[in-house]
């Protein structure tokens, strides 16, 4: 078996992911490069979206759900080192960036909470992603009943076993949201405004490059 330098492993990690994943990881390490200078709410969101792709795919790579597992932990250093400003900020600043992270994966809640604050003095200055969570936090209504004995629900674990009866899905039928119980439906819900915040993402990523080049003519 032939030996591979880190950087060959690198490069071969990197080519393989989707190329939605690396677009969105290369604009947060770009925002990343230009939070000194414009520290920005939509960079923040960018670096978070970044940091999202990077946890995915890394999970994605190492085949676990684990955040602790050594393989992940692995190609999420592998996959950080591609981008050395990111990298660097996630080093220096570990808090903002895991906050930044979960403004990506909450925005539509937070772009909410945020649009209801009156005093736009106030408003302007919410854009580190620390600050807006703890903001956020002070001001969210407490979950109600309901909500709480759903967050309290087990799920029961199913074994290798019990996977193995199960016959192997054939020409599987679209999911119809409409069926699942309510907390599949928040999952999926969740799932489908992740996915749709980041192609607005990337989106918003091109024609701000496009607009980068035009001007630099």
């Amino acid at each position: 078996m032939t030996n591979i330098t880190e950087d060959e492993e690198l490069e071969q990690l990197w080519e393989g992911l989707p190329a939605a994943s690396q677009l969105s990881i290369l604009a947060a390490d770009r925002a990343a490069q230009e939070l000194g200078e414009h520290p920005e709410r939509k960079r923040w969101l960018k670096i978070g979206a970044g940091l999202a792709d990077v946890r995915a795919e890394a999970l994605r790579l190492a085949n676990t759900e684990s955040l602790q597992h050594p393989t992940y932990r692995k190609h999420h250093r592998l996959i950080l080192s591609k981008v050395p400003a990111l990298a660097e900020r996630e080093k220096k600043d570990h808090s903002s960036c895991q906050n930044a992270l979960w403004m990506f994966n909450n925005w539509q809640e937070v772009e909410g909470f945020l649009s209801k604050i009156d005093d736009m003095m106030v408003h302007n200055r919410l854009n580190n992603p620390t600050t807006i969570k703890r903001h956020y936090d002070a001001h969210k209504p407490k979950p109600t009943i309901s909500e709480r004995q759903a967050r309290e629900t087990v799920v029961q674990p199913v074994s290798r076993e019990e996977v193995k009866k199960e016959p192997e899905a054939k020409n599987e039928p679209d999911i119809d949201p409409s069926t699942l119980s309510m907390m599949a439906q928040q999952r999926f819900d969740a799932a489908m405004r992740q996915h749709k915040r980041k192609l607005d993402i990337e989106f918003q990523w091109r024609v701000d490059s496009e607009v980068s080049k035009r001007l630099e003519k």
